[in-house]
């Protein structure tokens, strides 16, 4: 019976239909920067959610769509300036790119349709956030990192392991 939960779980894990789809990939990268004008916020983060994006490749998107890496941006905000989001919905312009190694500062630059959000990084550290044209947030210093978001295989994948773990633990018991 042993041999029998052993040979399901190799089934389950490593081999896959001859139909297999790709599938897209979702990459969170963390934004997080030291603020000289914030008091009560010293450190705001924001997260830049990124489609089956490669590292060190330009990130653009116009209004005319030249492409959908974009997913979303979103800025936490602080006791100067309310967080905001900018989607695939709202976005006017991205531009930059997340490089190697990680964590580090980059360029980025984001604007949302009218430029009534904003945000941009640079590699000297200099960052900014605002609204309406005006610096809400600023800074000198900044590091982006990966995010790490486990994806639904994988997940699958250890469900199933602790699904096979717990049937032996029974059947030793009884």
């Amino acid at each position: 019976m042993r041999w029998l939960l052993v040979l399901a779980g190799l089934l389950l894990a490593g081999i896959a239909p001859a139909h297999a789809t790709v599938t897209n990939t979702f990459e969170y990268y963390t934004f997080t920067g030291t603020c000289t004008d914030c008091n009560n916020t010293p450190k705001p983060t924001a997260t830049l959610e990124l489609e089956n994006y490669t590292l060190g490749d330009s990130i653009g998107y116009t209004l005319n769509g030249t492409t959908d890496e974009f997913v979303k941006f979103t800025y936490g905000g602080s006791n100067l300036l309310a967080g905001f989001v900018i989607n695939s919905g709202n976005i006017n312009e991205i531009s930059g790119s997340i490089g190697t190694p990680l964590p580090g500062a980059e360029n980025i630059n984001i604007q949302s349709n009218g430029g009534t959000d904003f945000f941009f990084s640079l590699t000297s550290g200099s960052w900014c956030a605002g609204s309406t044209n005006n610096c809400g947030d600023q800074g000198s210093v900044h590091v982006w990192s990966a995010g790490v978001v486990p994806e639904p295989a994988s997940l699958a994948l250890f469900g199933s392991g602790l699904l096979a773990v717990s049937l032996l633990r029974r059947r030793r018991r009884a």
